[in-house]
């Protein structure tokens, strides 16, 4: 492979890759465990069921796409651990081409967002 004229070492080729921005798979229904950075289609309703945990890595990029009948919305009755950083943010927003995704809503106050920007939603409600 070369860049600029000059011959790309295979662990700068690899430094490259592990620098771009991974595109992960598509997100619906329940949802637990631990997402690593990546942009993260959500293609239907999604949630953290009561008495579970999500954790998502700085970086994560949840893109909230919509149907024909309506737009998808977030629930968590578990805990939300969204802990990003100033340099690598979480974000939550509408896909590109829809207006907002419905809502955002954490019904228990064992959730912990930081540095996390949400955009183009309807209404986002905690309540406890």
């Amino acid at each position: 492979m070369k860049t600029r004229g000059r011959a790309t070492t295979g662990a700068a080729v690899l430094a490259a890759l592990l620098a771009a921005p991974l595109c992960a798979s598509a997100l619906d229904g329940a949802l637990s465990g631990y997402l690593p950075a990546g942009t993260y289609p959500v293609t239907d309703d999604i949630y953290v069921p009561a008495g579970e945990t999500l954790t998502l890595a700085p970086g994560v990029v949840f893109e909230f796409e919509d149907s024909v009948w309506e737009e998808y919305e977030f629930d968590v009755e578990g805990t939300l651990l969204a802990e990003g950083t100033v340099a690598s943010p979480i974000i939550f927003r509408a896909a590109a081409g829809v207006p907002e995704f419905n809502y955002m809503r954490l019904a228990t106050s064992t959730s912990v967002m930081r540095h996390c920007i949400v955009q183009d939603v309807g209404s986002v409600s905690l309540s406890s």
